[in-house]
């Protein structure tokens, strides 16, 4: 019994790990993927970070694409810039998810947001969250919190981490403590409390201040998953039948007017604002 328990929860554990490969992206589609931290999707075509350090993320960032530095409420891209968007983990470190919400049906025509439910929040918050998430009868319904913890019975009494019982049903059934939504053309959501203050969460520093130190793309630990990773990213790469050229797709995040790139810079023609264009544009400040 204990053999086929073992069996059980690996595959429960595999089934999930690959959840990200069952996307409907099709091979002639433009993917945007929005904080794809340290474990981008082999099938996006363009990476957008805000931070380059890993105040909101357990690993470092990864970059081995075209990758844009930029607050994902405004982003650098032309309207319907991408066939699809995806959104790992991103929504609940969102301060406005009105906006971040409406940036996503603005560049991209459909895509997949996944967030950890309000239940696990509850069981399991972290203090860089500042939502909680629930999906019901296919609508979003965000939270916004009131702490680094709203229930500090529930998250002090540990029951993820303190019980073998509940760490067993989470590894076994990790959709029922998620939320994996995928949309075309709208998303539907409703923000439940929008008075609610955020004055408690204090941001971290965005953009190149924290260095690139924090960047290890050539440091990965080459075991069976990473290898199986890396054939499945040239699989996508192969299978893909266009190129990204991103001065076709970016616009200013202010004005959404064209930019001109030139020694090392974006300029807007339409705001006059100025952008670092170097090997990772950055559109988190103007410098102008």
């Amino acid at each position: 019994m204990y053999f086929f328990s073992k069996i059980s929860l690996f595959w429960s554990k595999l089934s999930w790990s690959f959840r990200k490969l069952r996307l409907p992206i099709e091979p002639g589609y433009r993917v945007l993927e929005v904080g794809s931290g340290g474990n981008p999707h082999p099938a996006s075509d363009v990476l957008l970070e805000k931070y380059i350090d890993n105040s909101h993320r357990l690993r470092s960032i990864k970059i081995d694409r075209l990758t844009v530095l930029a607050d994902a409420c405004a982003m650098p891209f032309k309207d319907r810039a991408f066939d699809y968007v995806i959104a790992f983990h991103v929504l609940e470190h969102v301060a406005e998810p009105e906006r971040f919400i409406a940036e996503l049906m603005r560049v991209a025509k459909a895509g997949y947001i996944e967030t950890p439910n309000a239940i696990y929040e509850r069981f399991n918050p972290f203090n860089v969250h500042l939502l909680e998430v629930v999906e019901c009868k296919g609508k979003l319904f965000i939270h916004r919190k009131s702490g680094p913890v709203d229930d500090a019975f529930l998250s002090g009494v540990g029951w993820l981490d303190g019980q073998a019982i509940w760490r067993d049903f989470f590894d076994r059934h990790p959709r029922a403590f998620h939320v994996c939504y995928h949309w075309r053309e709208r998303i539907d959501f409703h923000v439940v409390n929008p008075e609610q203050s955020l004055d408690w969460f204090v941001a971290p520093p965005a953009g190149f201040t924290a260095g690139m130190d924090c960047v290890d793309e050539a440091v990965e630990v080459r075991n069976w998953r990473s290898i199986l990773i890396d054939l499945i990213r040239r699989y996508y790469a192969f299978r893909k039948v266009r190129k990204v050229d991103l001065t076709e797709i970016l616009a200013c995040p202010s004005c959404k007017g064209n930019l001109f790139h030139r020694l090392l810079r974006y300029e807007c023609r339409s705001c006059g604002a100025v952008f670092s264009g170097g090997t990772i544009p950055d559109f988190t400040n103007s410098q102008s």
